[in-house]
């Protein structure tokens, strides 16, 4: 039923009530209606997060009013001023909770209980997903805090119930849900194999190991699982008969009756674990952008690619540019290469979201959106010729110059549905110009959803150069090392 945005009308809440999240955007309590009912109070603190506000309540309400492994939205209405939502509460823990509690052991053998267990909480989540889909909704923020498990005497699962609908929208394509599949091969390898030990002679059954490569697949090929059922069937089947799909089993019989493709190789180290924390964080809503630096002088690509195939195939958009020692006079020259990628990447998407940015860009940029295209030519074949402008010069035409910038990254991040990550790669040859360029996207609160990856070698940066003391001095604050 539509809930009503009356204060008048509004059922009253007891006063004893649970803080279970708080941040800039919204407030979460557990609180007892006067019957004694438990219920989920959802406080909208920050005008920013309304479209998510009402997106959540209406998916909830009307699209999954019957899916039984989605908590039902009971009521919207307006206390003290604020917008409220009021949810079903969901008994149980997070899934993030119960790995707190219960970490994946260092060897699974036929006498160990927690393998099955582990086995049923997986069916359960992609049944949880399946019925979600089946009723035309697409999570698309499928994270450990997000999933609650109902377990009794900790052992035996009785359900699963997804949080958080947010993020979700309303789709049937196949090419839509196939985000939320890849998104259980994270929660499965949090499952099943990491720990905080990062322990390398863990021993995992190949078909778990076969289980999560399949559905972390990013390739060209035709996807392995097309729906979540078949992830529920393929878990089923272990879980009923593990004599056969667990112990004691070569690949090539194990590829013989589930949907595996063998060859396939699955493995997260730190570097790669740092990487996704700051993903998931950037992808929630209201989330503040970060600069993440990895170091090394081998390797780095292949860990960042890990990344971006992660992003790509969520729906985000990933970007990069290269610093050169040779072009360091150009002004932005690697950050303005990677805004030229996304402009491109934009161009690709649908007329609606290619209109979006181009009203919101021009919004945000006015009669000056032609500092902007001086630097990235593309932008015009979406915003159009701009007017003629002066070349920027001296101390405040930079100002101006950078805070146009800020207002072009807002207007993308603010519009566009999907995380942006840009790969800086080379930084240990920025210039000073770029490297200020990159503080000011970074420490911008109002552009969320953005990420910059700066990827540099250890060995070719001195103390005395760019990279380390801009660092030091502006935004260590931001910063996440990996």
């Amino acid at each position: 039923m539509e809930g009503t945005m009356s204060e008048a009308v509004s059922p009253p809440i007891t006063p004893q009530s649970v803080t279970i999240h708080h941040s800039e955007t919204v407030r979460i309590e557990l609180v007892d209606e006067e019957d004694g009912t438990r219920v989920v109070k959802k406080t909208l603190l920050d005008i920013q997060g309304l479209a998510y506000f009402y997106n959540e309540f209406k998916i909830l309400n009307e699209t999954l009013s019957t899916c039984m492994s989605a908590g039902g939205a009971i009521r919207k209405d307006r206390l003290n001023g604020k917008l409220v939502m009021f949810l079903e509460w969901a008994n149980g823990c997070s899934l993030e909770e119960w790995l707190e509690s219960n970490p994946p052991p260092t060897s699974y053998t036929r006498e160990n209980d927690d393998l099955m267990t582990r086995l049923n909480i997986a069916a359960q989540i992609a049944s949880a997903v399946s019925q979600v889909h089946a009723h035309g909704v697409v999570h698309n923020s499928l994270l450990a805090e997000n999933i609650i498990i109902d377990m009794a005497n900790n052992s035996s699962l009785f359900g699963v119930q997804l949080i958080n609908f947010s993020l979700a929208n309303e789709s049937r394509e196949p090419e839509n849900v196939i985000g939320d599949i890849r998104a259980m091969a994270l929660l499965f390898h949090k499952l099943f194999i990491s720990s905080d030990d990062d322990d390398d002679e863990r021993y995992v059954p190949q078909s778990i190991i076969q289980l999560i490569a399949n559905l972390a697949q990013v390739t060209t090929e035709p996807f392995v699982y097309s729906s979540a059922s078949d992830v529920k069937d393929d878990i089923y089947q272990m879980f009923d008969l593990p004599e056969t799909f667990l112990f004691d089993r070569s690949e090539e019989e194990l590829s013989g009756n589930l949907k595996f493709q063998t060859g396939k190789i699955y493995g997260r180290d730190k570097e790669c674990a740092s990487l996704f924390d700051a993903f998931r964080r950037i992808s929630r809503s209201g989330a503040s952008p970060e600069l993440i630096l990895v170091s090394g002088n081998c390797g780095t690509r292949r860990v960042v690619k890990e990344l971006c195939d992660r992003v790509k195939a969520t729906g985000g958009y990933t970007i990069s540019g290269k610093c050169d020692r040779f072009s360091r006079h150009v002004p932005y020259f690697a950050v303005v290469n990677a805004f030229k990628e996304l402009i491109d990447s934009i161009l690709e998407r649908s007329p609606s979201t290619i209109n979006e940015a181009r009203l919101a860009i021009q919004a945000a940029l006015g009669d000056q959106g032609g500092y902007i295209t001086n630097f990235v030519p593309n932008l015009k074949q979406i915003i159009g010729e701009q007017p003629e402008v002066e070349e920027a010069r001296g101390f405040e035409s930079y100002r101006q110059l950078i805070l146009l910038f800020q207002k072009f990254v807002r207007s993308l991040t603010t519009t566009l549905k999907d995380p942006i990550v840009m790969v800086i790669h080379d930084l240990h040859w920025v210039d000073n110009e770029t490297m200020v360029l990159i503080q000011h996207l970074v420490t911008d609160l109002f552009s969320p959803s953005l990420s910059v990856v700066g990827v540099y070698r250890d060995n070719e940066v001195s103390d005395t150069d760019t990279l380390p003391l801009t660092i030091e001095k502006e935004f260590d604050r931001k910063l996440q090392r990996t």
